[in-house]
C-alpha cells in the first residue's frame, strides 16, 4: 500500500510540473501573441505530445490504481493530435481552435468521469472535481463556437485559456495530493 501511494503521490507530481509548463507556455503567449504561428503550433504540439505519453506512461505502468484506467483513452488521442500538430504545422493552424477546443472537451471528460468515480465512493472532493471538470468542458464549447480571424487574438486567447486550464488543474493534482492516502483507498 506504501509503495502505491508513493508512485500514486510521484504521478501527481509529475502531473502538477507539466501543468506549471503548460502555464509557463501560455504566460508566453500572452506576453508574445506576435510570435510565429508555425511555433506556436510547433510548441503546443510539444506540449500534448509530452502530457499524451506521460498519461500513457501512467496507464502502462500504474495500471495498478484503477483511476488511470480512462488516461488510455484520451491519451491516445492527445498523442495523434500532438503528432498531426508536428507534421502539419501550417495546415493545423487553420484547424486549430476547433482542435484545441476538442482537446479541452476529451481532458474535461476524463475528469468528468473521475469526478463520477469520486462521487460513487461519496468523497468529499467529489464537488470541486466535478465543477472542474465542468469548467474545462464549458471553455472548451467556448473554445470551438468562438474562433477568432486574428491571429494575434487567437494567440493571446489560446494563452489565457490555457493559462485557465494549467491553474485549475494545477489545483485540482494538489486537491488529490493532499487527499492521496484517502484516495488510493478506493482504486485499490
Amino acid at each position: 500500500m506504501k509503495e502505491l501511494l508513493k508512485h500514486f503521490n510521484y504521478l501527481l507530481i509529475g502531473e502538477i510540473f507539466l501543468d506549471v509548463l503548460l502555464c509557463l507556455f501560455s504566460l508566453f503567449l500572452l506576453i508574445n501573441p506576435q510570435m510565429s504561428t508555425i511555433l506556436a503550433c510547433q510548441c503546443l504540439s510539444i506540449l500534448i505530445i509530452v502530457n499524451s505519453l506521460f498519461c500513457i506512461f501512467k496507464y502502462l505502468f500504474e495500471n495498478r490504481i484503477s483511476f488511470y484506467k480512462y488516461d488510455i483513452i484520451y491519451s491516445l488521442l492527445g498523442l495523434l493530435l500532438g503528432l498531426f500538430v508536428l507534421a502539419k504545422p501550417d495546415l493545423f493552424y487553420s484547424l486549430l481552435i476547433y482542435s484545441f477546443g476538442i482537446w479541452l472537451f476529451i481532458l474535461g471528460t476524463g475528469k468528468l468521469l473521475v469526478s463520477l468515480m469520486l462521487k460513487k465512493y461519496n468523497d468529499d472532493s467529489f464537488v470541486f472535481s466535478l465543477a472542474i471538470s465542468l469548467i474545462i468542458i464549458l471553455l472548451a464549447i467556448l473554445v470551438v463556437l468562438n474562433p477568432f480571424a486574428s491571429k494575434i487574438a487567437f494567440t493571446a486567447f489560446t494563452g489565457v485559456i490555457l493559462f485557465f486550464y494549467s491553474s485549475i488543474n494545477i489545483l485540482h493534482m494538489v486537491l488529490f495530493l493532499r487527499h492521496s492516502k484517502k484516495i488510493i483507498k478506493y482504486f485499490k
